[in-house]
């Protein structure tokens, strides 16, 4: 909730990288543009692993990231962004 708030605030889309192991929930969060009634685009869920998140965090229109996954991916992003 804190992450889709400091979106809505700066006007900027979601872009939910979730594992495969978080189906479940993840996909219950993907509702949350229609019960909000988010603009459509703004808020996204990609299943996908770490080397396409980190690609994408690398793509030049990416503003901001928030990453919550291990310690080493963590340093990995930090190096590599």
């Amino acid at each position: 909730v804190s992450y889709l708030t400091g979106t809505i605030a700066a006007g900027s889309p979601l872009i939910l990288f979730a594992p495969q192991q978080t189906a479940f929930i993840s996909n219950i969060l993907s509702h949350f543009d229609v019960l909000l009634e988010l603009p459509p685009g703004f808020f996204n869920l990609l299943f996908s692993d770490f080397e396409h998140f980190q690609q994408t965090a690398m793509d030049s229109r990416v503003a901001a990231i928030v990453y919550t996954g291990s310690k080493e991916h963590c340093e990995k992003l930090k190096k590599n962004i």
